[in-house]
């Protein structure tokens, strides 16, 4: 069969890449509102993730926690107000 096709000069990769398109295309379009909704708040979810994940990459060393602590120690003023010690 292989030969038949080559000798028609038919493309099968160009052939499946253009099923494969309008396959998708018609899939989408039989998508339930429950499967929208439900892809949509994954999309949510995933983009939430993204940004835990910012934030955690962003969170200093414990090193650098500490150096930034000894930093405000160091300094002249107190960066909070005084209060009350409570335990």
């Amino acid at each position: 069969m292989g030969d038949e096709l080559r000798a028609l000069g038919v493309d099968v990769r160009q052939e499946f890449y253009q099923f494969a398109t309008v396959f998708i295309a018609i899939a989408k379009r039989t998508r339930t509102p429950a499967d929208i909704l439900t892809t949509q708040q994954l999309n949510l979810l995933h983009r939430q993730i993204a940004q835990v994940q910012d934030c955690l990459e962003r969170l200093p060393t414990i090193g650098g926690i500490r150096t930034e602590m000894a930093r405000l120690t160091a300094q002249s003023f107190l960066a909070l107000p005084k209060g009350s010690v409570s335990e």
